[in-house]
C-alpha cells in the first residue's frame, strides 16, 4: 500500500490549530492512512459530515467520501465524486480494468467508485500494448515527460522519470514495432506529433527502465499532403496506420521510415482516435458522435454507438471504452460474439 503525499492539519471546531495530523504522508507522521489514490493527492481539505464519514477534496478538484475506520486507524475511500475532467490516456486490459491518465478502475466498477489503483504519474497520449495485459506509453512524472509501462495493478506498473526525453509537438499517440520485419530485432516506439513529425525511441521489455536511447526522426510518406494527425497505433507487425482529416492512411516499412500503401474512411469526422485489437478497428469519431468497430482486413463495419463527442477509445478482446468529452465520462461496452 502507498500513502497520499500530502497534510491535512487538525484545527478545532473555532478553526485554532490542535495537535497531530489527520491525513498526511509529505511529513512522515500518520495519524489517518488511506490506500494511495492520487486524486486526494496534496488534499487541499477534509470535513466530517457525519460520526465517522468525511469528505476529503483534492488537488485536481475530485472530492471523495471516506470513513474512519478505528480498529485499524485509517481512512476507507468510499465513493467518487465528479466527472473525468482530463482523461489523458485510456487503455484496457484483458479483464476489462480501465486506465484513465493516472488511476485504474476494475471492470464492475460505476461512477462512484474510487480508483482501485491510483499513480502519482500521469499518462497523456494513447498508448501501445506489448501483450494484452502490458501497455507502454508516455507520462509526466513530477513535471518531466517520461515512459510509463506495466500491467494494470499496484507495484505492476512503472514509470522512471527521465532528465530529457526528445518529443514532437503535441503528440497524438505512439506505435510500437520490431526493428526488422517478421518481428525480428529490438523494439521500437514511435511517437507522432499533430503536425506529421515522427521521432523514435529505442526501448527494451524491461518494464521498471524501457527507455535507451533516442534514435531520431523518422518519415511518414503520403501520397498527397496530410495537414494533421490525430492518431497512430499498428494495423499488424509491418503495418502501420495513423488518422488524419478524417481518414485512415496505411503505411508499409521504406528502410527505417514509413511509405503511405492506401487510404479509406466512413464518413469519419476530422478528428478521431484509433485502438486495434484482434483483427478490429475501433474508431472514436468526436464529430459525428460515434464510436464504431471496423474488420481491419476488409474495413467492414461491425458494430456502432452513440458516444457525446468521443475523444478517446480503447478495445481489448470482447471489451471496449470510450470518453464522452461532453459527460466527462468513460462509457464501457461488450462487444458481441462475431464482433
Amino acid at each position: 500500500m502507498c500513502h497520499v503525499y500530502g497534510t491535512i492539519k487538525r484545527f478545532s471546531a473555532e478553526f485554532e490549530p490542535a495537535p497531530g495530523v489527520v491525513l498526511g504522508g509529505a511529513s512522515g507522521h500518520f495519524i489517518g492512512h488511506v490506500a494511495g489514490n492520487y486524486e486526494v493527492e496534496l488534499a487541499r481539505g477534509i470535513r466530517e459530515i457525519a460520526p465517522g464519514l468525511f469528505a476529503i477534496g483534492g488537488l485536481s478538484g475530485i472530492v471523495q467520501l471516506a470513513e474512519w475506520q478505528p480498529e485499524s486507524k485509517r481512512l476507507r475511500l468510499l465513493r467518487r465524486i465528479g466527472a473525468l475532467p482530463v482523461p489523458g490516456c485510456v487503455a484496457l486490459d484483458s479483464q476489462g480494468r480501465v486506465l484513465a491518465r493516472q488511476n485504474i478502475w476494475n471492470r464492475d466498477d460505476d461512477a462512484l467508485a474510487p480508483a482501485d489503483v491510483g499513480q502519482v504519474f500521469q499518462m497523456f497520449a494513447p498508448c501501445a500494448h506489448l501483450d494484452a495485459d502490458t501497455v507502454i506509453g508516455l507520462a509526466t512524472a513530477y513535471g518531466k515527460p517520461s515512459i510509463a509501462a506495466g500491467r494494470f495493478q499496484e507495484e505492476g506498473f512503472y514509470c522512471n522519470r527521465l532528465d530529457q526525453l526528445a518529443l514532437p509537438d503535441a503528440g497524438v499517440g505512439v506505435a510500437l514495432y520490431r526493428e526488422q520485419p517478421e518481428k525480428k530485432g529490438g523494439w521500437r516506439f514511435l511517437v507522432l506529433g499533430a503536425a506529421g513529425q515522427a521521432r523514435v525511441h529505442e526501448i527494451t521489455d524491461n518494464l521498471r527502465d524501457p527507455w535507451r536511447k533516442d534514435l531520431g526522426e523518422v518519415r511518414l510518406q503520403t501520397a498527397s499532403p496530410a495537414q494533421s494527425y490525430t492518431a497512430v497505433t499498428m494495423k499488424d507487425a509491418e503495418t502501420l496506420i495513423a488518422a488524419s482529416e478524417g481518414q485512415v492512411i496505411e503505411f508499409a516499412r521504406d528502410g527505417v521510415n514509413w511509405k503511405e500503401t492506401g487510404r479509406w474512411s466512413d464518413g469519419f469526422g476530422r478528428n478521431v482516435r484509433l485502438a486495434i485489437d484482434e483483427g478490429r478497428l475501433a474508431v472514436a469519431d468526436t464529430e459525428k458522435n460515434r464510436v464504431a468497430v471496423y474488420a481491419v482486413a476488409d474495413h467492414r463495419k461491425l458494430a456502432e454507438a452513440s458516444v457525446s463527442a468521443p475523444t478517446e477509445v480503447a478495445i481489448n478482446g470482447s471489451f471496449l471504452v470510450a470518453y464522452d468529452s461532453v459527460g466527462q465520462r468513460l462509457m464501457k461496452f461488450r462487444l458481441e460474439a462475431g464482433n
